[in-house]
């Protein structure tokens, strides 16, 4: 597996995270903070490593 699908992958499991940790929030469950806390932060990563790929092969692309 490469970097752009581990991050992918990362990014998509924090999407899946946040929308599980909203959904338990409207329902008042107890682990709603901690579902959305996590799925923030690994979405996060995983968002901003798949930016930082994108901004070196354009670089790359322009050198």
């Amino acid at each position: 597996m490469n970097k752009y699908k581990f991050f992918g992958v990362v990014a998509a499991g924090g999407v899946f995270l946040t929308c599980f940790g909203a959904m338990k929030k409207i329902m008042h469950q107890p682990s709603a903070d901690l579902l959305l806390q996590i799925g923030l932060i690994t979405e996060g990563i995983g968002l901003a490593a798949l930016v930082w790929f994108a901004f070196e092969k354009v670089s790359k692309k322009n050198n």
